[in-house]
């Protein structure tokens, strides 16, 4: 599912995406009805080649909260959560790594990047700022990349690529 436009998905099974799983691009522009922006919550995003959640070149906001991340980057290395060129961006309370749920194992995401927040450098896109990523359960998956415009805290069983 790709938007230009914050949108909401709350609830939802998405796998085997042969590209990202929920992706807000194109600024994600702004929609007053959406209080926390490009909002992911309570859902299970698994199998996708490319991120499991994608935000990207976004001077708005996002919220990803509680979610189940897994086996997602299987042929872009781009995780279970992956944030380009964007800003006001909050990660927390969701499961990554590998998974057992429901009975259906899940891989680890590819190279075991769980979350990646990074600025291209491009002075055409937004620069990376004001992202958290708090409290989430890595079980061995890592984090790109905490400091200077992101902030990391509380993250559990955090791994090293």
């Amino acid at each position: 599912v790709k938007g230009i436009t914050e949108f909401e998905v709350g609830r939802v099974y998405v796998h085997d995406e042969q590209g990202n799983g929920l992706w807000c691009d194109v600024g994600c522009s702004n929609d007053p009805a959406r209080t926390n922006g490009f909002w992911v919550y309570d859902s299970v995003v698994a199998n996708s080649n490319r991120a499991g959640i994608r935000y990207e070149n976004s001077p708005n906001q996002a919220l990803f909260e509680n979610n189940e991340l897994h086996g997602n980057g299987r042929t872009e290395r781009r995780g279970g959560i992956d944030i380009r060129d964007s800003q006001n961006a909050r990660v927390i309370n969701n499961n990554l790594g590998p998974a057992t749920i429901a009975g259906v194992s899940y891989a680890a995401n590819g190279d075991r990047v769980g979350v990646r927040a990074t600025d291209s450098g491009r002075s055409d896109r937004v620069n990376l700022t004001n992202v958290d990523v708090v409290n989430n359960k890595m079980n061995g998956d890592s984090i790109i990349t905490c400091g200077g415009p992101v902030s990391c805290s509380g993250n559990t069983n955090v791994g090293t690529r």
